[in-house]
């Protein structure tokens, strides 16, 4: 039969009308799927149908989430483990040693300073390297073991009298992906460095928004 004719969604809704009335049928079909992608995770590299393993589960995914939304019993686990990754090409790369980004470091003027230590040592992705000053939250210990980091609690006292052991910030800050992420207080160094050079050139201190 041609599907030439059909647009995706009549696809789709045929698909999972006919999964619901024969549950092993489309089993046998995903499966055979599975099969024939996996192949190609056999093929070379530079070969322009090679994949790795994980494409083949990506592809899965968006499957497994149509059949859930529908009731339509799969039995995932069996399908899921065709799924190898004994002939994907390891990833040869690594993470910079301490030395080497000491090494960067010599080479950056103040912002390009705090971007390095910033990817070095909080683990976020680019996309939350964006940052407004007051998501920055310096962590204090106090004597008595308490922390404080909120800014309408680091008072002047607690800035001069305690010491600080870590930064706070506020990724991806008021959305639904907000999270908090640490760093060192070398990084908040780096920070006070470049605000330094930033008021320097600007003549201004910076607002916290």
């Amino acid at each position: 039969r041609s599907f030439s004719d059909a647009d995706f969604e009549i696809r789709v809704n045929e698909f999972v009308r006919k999964a619901d009335a024969d549950p092993k049928w489309a089993e046998s079909v995903i499966m055979t799927l599975v099969t024939k992608l996996m192949e190609k995770t056999k093929l070379d590299p530079l070969h322009p149908d090679y994949i790795k393993s994980t494409m083949v589960e990506n592809n899965l995914k968006p499957l497994k989430k149509l059949f859930d939304m529908n009731n339509i019993p799969m039995t995932w686990t069996r399908i899921f483990n065709l799924i190898s990754d004994e002939n994907d090409v390891k990833d040869k790369s690594r993470g910079y040693s301490i030395e080497e980004i000491q090494k960067i470091r010599k080479f950056c003027d103040p912002m390009d300073d705090v971007m390095v230590i910033l990817g070095a040592c909080s683990g976020i992705r680019a996309g939350g390297f964006p940052l407004k000053w007051e998501h920055i939250h310096p962590i204090y210990l106090t004597d008595d073991g308490h922390y404080v980091w909120e800014h309408d609690e680091v008072t002047e006292s607690v800035s001069e009298k305690f010491q600080i052991i870590c930064g706070m910030l506020k990724i991806y800050a008021d959305s639904n992906d907000e999270y908090f992420a640490f760093v060192t207080p070398e990084w908040l160094d780096a920070v006070e460095i470049y605000k330094e050079a930033w008021i320097r050139e600007t003549n201004k201190i910076p607002r916290p928004e």
